[in-house]
């Protein structure tokens, strides 16, 4: 047999690149943390760096979740190609809109750039009413972008994302975000800094995606990175807003978001997670392996170990032949059409049944428990109570250090009666499971992927009160639980069909009060009867298909997705 056909004078191939994915669970799981706090940033062609945030309670489909590659970076490899942009779809801003990058430069250790962007959908409806000249001069149709990266040392770095659309002016059109991460001993340090922050509220079927903008917004947080994989995960931080607040005193529409307000929120979160292997298939043996040495040698054709690729491709050749005349030999000898009829023997089995599966089926499940705990440190519309204590005229006689004493004293008893009125505590958890089969070896139909996740009490900043901004909902908003289900399935070769679905398990018996350890009898029951008259209702969803880079074992796979809900889809670079 020569090195590159196979004995039937087809052209022979090696094994598909390995998807990687079977170890994902545990990331999914994990992330439940996260998803209870802020700043959760998933895949997004709204803005020209590809990434938006969302809010508590809103955690990213699978597949939009960050690729872990930057889009900025990605943007300059067609672009040394010659093609003068990356096109994306936003039906928002007209369809069709291509980014570019306009300028770049770099060090060792650092890397900017600054991109643009043309509604070229936009573009092209409004030059049939309004000519080219107006279109070209129009500010609407552009938007223009920068990114920064520094890496200050090896556990630390800094990033800083800008965005403008001229058409709404500085004030308005300038959004940015600052973030400053350091990896300490297993845990992970983060600051940020936003102004005029999109963030994503809700979304459905039904209305769409729902964004708010925060005029300004510091987090400072510390917990276990999303890739460690301890038993024991938890996060915690300080939440500070500054955004328009309900004004008691106005009338009219226009005057009700005149005056801003700030607030700040702390918040901790302790969980334990765990996962279990139910089924592992075994190392693929292939046929040629069980083959007498002799015949081995024979075969080969002086190949020396059968470790080279001539020898790997005629063991995978050898062995689906061997698989395919096993499968005739029990078709064409009756056993098939008996099982059909339901005749077959007890005892007889089909050769490529149980143990087929047994090489190639995957099955694990995993789940999440844990405690999240809330605290207001300064209510919005409250933060000047505390400088009032403080300032108020001293009526004592004694005056001096002893009445500004029994001030603080008087704050501090305020601030500990606050404490135990204020702070909420409740829990939340995750459980999830994993199928899949096949070994991505075959060219056709020989992977598929089934997860589903389902969370519960994820915040819900809809139900915060009406009048508020979302920003100050933390801690004020009530519960939701989601279940998420993604899908993959081997198409042909390196290609795959990709889908995620996110259903809202609405249920119109309220979840138990959370009592700690008391009657939990009760609490088991009554939590047993708001799951049952849980009913699902679709809230998002994304379709999409990744072909597998050459040479990257699976790792690297471009990806095009398309979320019928946000009405948006984007094509990729992603990191496994």
């Amino acid at each position: 047999m020569s090195d590159d056909k196979s004995s039937s004078g087809k052209p022979a191939y090696s094994s598909l690149s390995i998807i990687p994915e079977r170890r994902l669970l545990d990331r999914e799981i994990i992330s439940s943390v996260p998803n209870q706090f802020w700043s959760n940033a998933f895949t997004s062609a709204r803005d020209i760096d590809g990434a938006s945030i969302s809010a508590p309670g809103q955690p990213p489909l699978p597949l939009l979740k960050p690729s872990g590659i930057s889009r900025t970076q990605l943007m300059l490899i067609p672009q040394a190609f010659g093609v003068p942009g990356f096109p994306s779809y936003v039906s928002g801003q007209g369809g069709l809109v291509v980014d570019r990058v306009l300028l770049k430069g770099g060090g060792k250790k650092w890397w900017s750039a600054m991109s643009g962007r043309a509604r070229v959908g936009k573009m092209s409806s409004d030059r049939k009413t309004l000519g080219l000249g107006k279109v070209v001069r129009d500010p609407s149709n552009f938007s223009f972008g920068a990114n920064t990266k520094i890496l200050v040392g090896r556990a630390t770095q800094f990033r800083n994302k800008m965005q403008f659309e001229p058409s709404k002016g500085i004030r308005r059109g300038l959004s940015a975000a600052s973030q400053l991460r350091r990896k300490v001993r297993g845990s992970e340090v983060r600051a940020e800094l936003s102004l005029n922050q999109y963030r994503l509220e809700s979304e459905s079927v039904q209305i769409g995606s729902v964004y708010s903008v925060t005029p300004l917004a510091a987090t400072l947080d510390i917990g276990t990175g999303s890739t460690n994989p301890s038993a024991l995960q938890y996060r915690m931080g300080l939440y500070h807003a500054h955004a328009p607040y309900p004004d008691k005193k106005s009338t009219t529409d226009i005057e009700y978001w005149s005056g801003h307000s700030t607030s700040l929120d702390a918040q901790g979160a302790l969980a334990a997670h765990g996962s279990l292997t139910l089924w592992k298939g075994r190392s693929r043996t292939s046929r040629w392996d069980q083959l007498p040495k002799d015949s081995v040698g024979a075969e080969s054709s002086g190949s020396s170990t059968g470790t080279d690729e001539t020898s790997k491709v005629e063991q995978s050749i050898q062995r689906v032949r061997g698989e395919l005349q096993d499968l005739t030999a029990w078709v064409t000898s009756g056993n098939f059409a008996s099982r059909i009829a339901g005749r077959g023997s007890k005892g007889e089995e089909a050769p490529v049944s149980i143990a087929f599966l047994a090489r190639v089926l995957f099955v694990e499940v995993g789940g999440l428990l844990g405690v999240l705990a809330h605290r207001p440190v300064i209510k919005a519309g409250e933060e000047k109570a505390a400088a009032e204590v403080m300032i108020q005229p001293d009526e004592s006689k004694e005056g001096g250090a002893r009445s500004r004493s029994a001030k603080a004293m008087a704050l501090l008893d305020r601030g500990a009666d606050s404490l135990r009125k204020d702070t909420s505590v409740r829990p939340f958890g995750t459980i999830a499971a994993s199928l899949q089969m096949g070994c991505f070896r075959r060219c056709i139909l020989d992977f598929t992927r089934v997860v589903a996740k389902m969370d519960f009490a994820l915040p819900d900043s809809r139900k915060g009160g009406s009048g508020v901004h979302p920003a100050f909902t933390l801690g004020k908003a009530g519960t939701w639980n989601a279940l998420t289900l993604s899908c993959s399935q081997q198409i042909y070769g390196p290609l795959r069909a990709c889908a995620d679905f996110r259903y809202s398990m609405d249920s119109p018996e309220p979840p138990p009060e959370f009592t700690g350890f008391k009657q939990p009898k009760q609490q088991a029951q009554a939590l047993v009867t708001h799951a049952k008259s849980m009913k699902p209702s679709l809230q998002d969803s994304v379709y999409g298909l990744d072909l597998g880079v050459p040479g990257t074992s699976g790792f690297a796979r471009v990806f095009a997705w398309y979320s019928p809900t946000r009405k948006e889809g984007m094509l990729e670079v992603r990191l496994f």
